[in-house]
């Protein structure tokens, strides 16, 4: 008999590594910035104040995309997390089982 197979330990670790990802993400964004705003924390004028509006709208893309990431990581456990239970159910309902 033909069988297919999942290995629903390789979704956790994806699931744990899109996270682990999108929080890496956010700490290099907010350690980069950190950085800039102490070495530059007199600067003034409309340079300055693009780059602080560029460096928001950036934090802001990607707080969007970590939030987007672990949407995405949690509805990808519930399916597998699914998957598992109807593979247990199924095999329960075989015959001789």
């Amino acid at each position: 008999m033909d069988a297919i197979r999942y290995a629903y330990e390789d979704i956790d670790q994806v699931v744990a590594y899109l996270k682990q990802v999108a929080q890496d993400i956010m700490d290099e964004a907010n350690r980069l910035r950190s950085s800039v705003e102490s070495s530059m924390s007199d600067w003034t004028g409309d340079t300055a104040d693009m780059y602080y509006k560029l460096s928001d709208d950036l934090v802001a893309d990607l707080q969007n995309n970590k939030e987007w990431l672990n949407q995405a990581a949690t509805i990808l456990k519930e399916r597998a997390d699914a998957m598992y239970e109807q593979d247990h159910a199924g095999a329960r309902n075989m015959p001789g089982a």
